[in-house]
C-alpha cells in the first residue's frame, strides 16, 4: 500500500493583529489596498510531529516514526517516543539518512512486523558527508514491533531516518569543513550535512576533529593543523554573546604557535555561521590566546579571460573592450590557440595550440612547446604553476608539466574509459575534475591530487562521481571551490546545465543550444557559456541570456588570492 502522511504544525512568529470590534470591519464598498507586510524570510521553520496516539496501530506507530524524523530537536526526542526504551536508548538517527523522492511503500512481513519499500536518491553517513544514489533499484528496510504498557512500539530497526526529498532542506543545512592543502598555502572546503538548529556548533566542531573526508585524506592530499587525538573535553561547543567557546584536550597542547594559528582558523572558518562571530579556545578550560591569521581564497577576474574582434584579455561585457594581459596577451597569437588556462595571478597560461600545449609566461619572450602529443584535449594549471596535459582517446595518459620543462605522469584511478572531454584542476591545486565519456555516455568525476616534494603531482585518488543531464558531454568547469558545473548534449541538439556542489545535490541550470566552452566565475552568477556562433550567455534567472557577440575563444582563469 502506497503512503505518505506527515503530522505537523510549522511554528512561526508573527505579529498579533488587534481587532477592536466587528464595527471596525467594512462589509461593503471598494476594495482598497493596505500597508504592505513585511516578512522575515530567514524566520526558522520547526516541524513539530505528533507524539504515538493512544491504541495506535503498527502502522500508524511505523509512519509517525518516519514523520518524527523531520524534527531533530532534543536529538530526535520525539521520534524515539515511537521506540521501545532500549531501542530508543541504543538508536543512532544520524548513522544514516536516506534521502528519498516519491511514495513509500509500507508491507505487513508477519504478525509483529513491517516491511518499508522506497528508491533512495541520496545518502548522508555518519560525519555528514552527502552522497547521490547511482542506482534507482529499491531498497527495503523491516521494522519489528512489540507492546509496551499495551501499546505498539518498534522493538528493532535500523541505525538511521528516512527523509523525503521535499523536506530536505528544511531539515538539513549545509556546512563547509575547512582544511588545509599540503604546503598549508590555501584552505580547501569539504562540504558535510547536519539538521539544521539542532547544536550545529558541536557537530561542527566534532568533525572537523575527526579530519577530511577519506576521499580527501588519502596520502595527505589534504590535511589538518590539529594534532592526532585532539578531541573536545565535553560534548559541546556552547555559544555565548554569539562566540563559540571550543574547549580542547590535551593532546592539543604539542602543538607549536604557528599550529595554533592554523587551529584556531580552521575552527574560525567551519564556525562561520550566522549564529557565531568569534570563536575562543581553551585547553583543559585553560584559555589560550592565539593570534589571529588569514587566508583568503582564490577567485578570479570578474570579466571573462577571452579573444574578441582578433584580441586577447579580460572582455568587459558592459563595455564590449578587452584589456590586455599584460606579457601574456600579445604572445598568444602565435600559437593560434583553441583552448587556454590562464595561472594563478595571470603571470602564466596553458595554451592549446596547433602543435600541442604550449606554456606561456610573462616573463618569457615566447610560448614553449610542452606537450606535442596528438589529439590532446585543452590543458588545465594547478597553483604550483604545473601545466595537466592528456589526450582526448587516453585518459589514462595523464602528465603534469612543470614550470622548468619537467614531465610527471601522473597515476590515474578513474577506469579507462573511451575518451576524456575536459580537465579542470581546482584553484587551490588539491582535486581535479574530469568530465570522460564512455562511448558518448557522460561521467563526471572529481578527484584528490597527492603530491610529493615540491608539490610535484604524482597520482589521483579515488573518484567520487558527480551527477550531469543526460546525452553527449561538452564541458564541465569549477564554479567555485565547492561547486561545478557541466554541460551534455541531447540527441536534440539541446545542451543541459547542471551545477552541482562537491559533497552536495545537484541543480538543473536550464539549457542552451550550440554551447562549446562553459568557464567559471566567482559564483554560479558569474559562469560564462561561448557558443558556435561566437556568442557569449551568462545566467539571467533559471535561463541564459546573450551578452556579448563576436567572440572566437574563452578561458578558464585559476584566478589569485585577494
Amino acid at each position: 500500500m502506497m503512503f505518505r502522511r506527515l503530522r505537523f504544525a510549522v511554528l512561526i512568529a508573527v505579529s498579533a493583529l488587534v481587532v477592536s470590534g466587528c464595527a471596525a470591519i467594512p462589509t461593503e464598498g471598494p476594495v482598497r489596498a493596505g500597508a504592505p507586510i513585511e516578512v522575515d524570510e530567514d524566520l526558522p521553520l520547526d516541524f513539530v510531529p505528533s507524539q504515538p496516539g493512544q491504541g495506535a496501530s503498527q502502522r500508524e506507530i511505523l509512519l509517525g516514526f518516519i514523520d518524527a524524523a523531520l524534527s531533530p530537536q532534543g536529538e530526535f526526542k520525539t521520534a524515539r517516543e515511537f521506540l521501545t526504551p532500549a531501542l530508543a536508548q541504543r538508536w543512532k538517527p544520524l548513522a544514516n539518512v536516506t534521502i528519498y523522492q516519491g511514495a513509500l511503500q509500507a508491507d505487513q512481513a508477519g504478525s509483529q512486523a513491517m516491511a518499508v519499500s522506497l528508491v533512495p536518491q541520496a545518502e548522508i553517513n555518519a560525519t555528514g558527508e552527502y552522497a547521490q544514489v547511482a542506482a534507482e533499484a529499491p531498497i527495503e528496510l523491516h521494522f519489528e514491533f512489540t507492546k509496551v504498557a499495551d501499546e505498539w512500539r518498534i522493538s528493532a530497526a535500523a541505525d538511521g531516518i528516512l527523509l523525503e526529498r521535499l523536506y530536505f532542506d528544511q531539515v538539513f543545512s549545509p556546512y563547509p569543513l575547512y582544511f588545509f592543502d599540503p604546503s598549508y598555502t590555501y584552505l580547501v572546503p569539504d562540504l558535510r550535512w547536519f539538521p539544521a538548529r539542532a547544536a550545529p556548533s558541536t557537530r561542527i566542531v566534532k568533525t572537523l576533529l575527526l579530519g577530511p573526508a577519506p576521499w580527501l585524506a588519502e596520502q595527505n592530499a589534504v590535511v589538518t593543523a590539529f594534532p592526532p587525538g585532539t578531541a573536545l573535553t565535553a560534548d559541546a561547543v556552547p555559544v555565548t554573546d554569539r562566540e563559540a567557546q571550543v574547549d580542547l584536550n590535551s593532546e592539543a597542547l604539542g602543538a607549536d604557535e604557528l599550529t595554533w594559528q592554523r587551529m584556531q582558523l580552521q575552527l574560525t572558518r567551519s564556525l562561520g555561521i550566522s549564529s557565531i562571530s568569534s570563536v575562543a579556545i581553551s585547553v583543559n578550560s585553560n584559555d589560550r590566546e592565539t593570534p589571529e591569521i588569514s587566508i583568503t581564497d582564490p577567485r578570479v577576474d570578474g570579466r571573462v579571460f577571452a579573444k574578441r574582434l582578433g584580441e586577447f584579455g579580460y572582455l568587459s561585457i558592459n563595455q564590449q573592450k578587452v584589456t590586455e594581459v599584460p606579457g601574456i596577451s600579445t604572445k598568444l597569437d602565435a600559437v593560434q590557440p583553441r583552448a587556454l588556462t590562464l595561472g594563478s595571478g595571470a603571470h602564466s597560461a596553458a595554451v592549446l595550440g596547433t602543435d600541442g600545449v604550449y606554456r606561456v609566461e610573462d616573463s618569457a619572450a615566447a610560448a614553449v612547446l610542452v606537450d606535442g602529443r596528438q589529439r590532446l584535449i585543452g590543458p588545465t594549471m594547478d597553483p604550483f604553476d604545473f601545466i595537466w596535459s592528456v589526450p582526448a582517446s587516453s585518459p589514462g595518459e595523464l602528465i603534469a608539466f612543470g614550470a622548468d620543462g619537467g614531465a610527471h605522469p601522473v597515476k590515474t584511478t578513474w577506469p579507462e574509459e573511451s575518451s576524456i572531454v575536459s580537465l579542470d584542476v581546482s584553484r587551490e591545486g588539491t582535486r581535479i575534475l574530469a568530465l570522460l565519456s564512455d562511448n558518448g555516455v557522460p561521467r563526471l568525476v572529481v578527484a584528490a591530487i597527492i603530491r610529493g616534494d615540491g608539490q610535484v603531482p604524482v597520482s589521483l585518488g579515488e573518484p567520487v562521481t558527480l551527477a550531469t543531464a543526460g546525452g553527449e558531454p561538452v564541458d564541465a568547469a569549477w564554479v567555485d571551490q565547492l561547486t561545478v558545473i557541466s554541460m551534455t548534449r541531447t540527441p536534440a541538439g539541446e545542451d543541459l546545465l547542471v551545477s552541482q556542489q562537491v559533497g552536495g545535490p545537484s541543480v538543473s541550470r536550464g539549457k542552451v543550444t550550440g554551447g562549446l566552452t562553459v568557464v567559471g566565475g566567482n559564483s554560479i552568477s558569474t559562469v560564462h557559456i561561448l557558443t558556435d556562433r561566437g556568442v557569449v550567455l551568462t545566467p539571467r534567472g533559471t535561463g541564459w541570456q546573450e551578452s556579448i557577440g563576436k567572440v572566437d575563444l574563452i578561458g578558464t582563469q585559476l584566478g589569485t588570492a585577494q
